[in-house]
């Protein structure tokens, strides 16, 4: 039993030791907390290289490291290291390790509701990018409508005023209302084909405002994890409950925008994020 309240035993917390990393598990609403102890001189290739079956970690770590310095080193050679106290975000494809000769505790929020959101966040941006491009294209083809209906309008007055000065008759002026009957034909086609065209650029710009109020939705549910995620560390770290009760407010923040993204709940704070764009 340690008095260290960093390295207590957790009340209600399942506990479990890996290669000689002790994971605390908590519930935390409808969330996991994890505090994670990875002794002096741990590294995650000699102690769990083995064990896993992959030559690097293929977890994201999110959290509040609280004591001690780890050392993180990507497949591609980029090199993150964390020191206590400071917020944890670390990508899937690493190898880390305790530096020094104290051990480093991690506080993590289990990352799947983040990593949901940022896929499902993902593909909605994809899906605007798509939509804004087809709107840019179908009002370019409108454009080219409205060019070709302005020449064939341009056409009809110039034989209609040939037609009113010639002194034409006979085939010669049958063959000018034959030509006037062919352009005023053609600007009426244009005008329909105007009109659905129109219809379609719409359809896509409603699309991508529709996935835009989405991708806001996202975004802050993105921020209400990660605020509370930081505060949880924070509150490991001080031991004040006054602080959990900040970050289960921005946790549910963050769960509520969650579900309002994957249902398609109208919910969208339009002063804020005004504000924030």
């Amino acid at each position: 039993m340690t008095n260290d309240p960093l390295l207590a035993p957790i009340k209600g917390a399942d506990t479990r030791v890996v290669a000689g990393v002790q994971v605390d598990v908590a519930r935390a609403g409808s969330g996991r907390i994890k505090r994670v102890i990875y002794p002096p001189g741990f590294r995650w290739s000699t102690h769990m290289k083995s064990m896993v079956g992959t030559n690097l970690c293929m977890h994201a770590h999110v959290g509040f490291i609280a004591r001690g310095r780890i050392h993180m080193e990507y497949a591609d050679g980029t090199i993150d290291e964390f020191v206590a106290p400071q917020v944890v975000a670390i990508q899937p494809g690493h190898d880390g390790w305790v530096v020094g000769d104290e051990p480093a505790v991690l506080v993590a929020l289990d990352a799947t509701c983040m990593a949901i959101d940022n896929i499902k966040d993902g593909n909605v941006t994809q899906a605007m990018s798509q939509a804004q491009a087809q709107a840019v294209d179908t009002w370019s083809y409108y454009q080219a409508k409205s060019t070709k209906q302005n020449l064939a309008e341009a056409t009809v007055d110039q034989l209609q005023a040939i037609r009113a000065t010639s002194a034409t008759a006979g085939p010669a002026r049958e063959e000018i209302d034959k030509k006037i009957a062919a352009y005023q034909a053609q600007v009426a086609r244009y005008d329909k084909e105007k009109a659905d065209i129109k219809m379609q650029a719409e359809g896509y710009q409603h699309e991508y405002d529709r996935l835009n109020l989405h991708d806001d939705q996202f975004d802050l549910s993105d921020a209400g994890f990660s605020v509370s995620i930081a505060l949880l560390g924070v509150t490991a770290l001080t031991r004040k409950r006054w602080l959990l009760g900040v970050a289960a407010v921005f946790l549910v923040i963050g769960a509520t925008f969650a579900l309002a993204g994957f249902f398609n709940w109208q919910l969208h704070p339009n002063a804020l994020m005004s504000w924030l764009s």
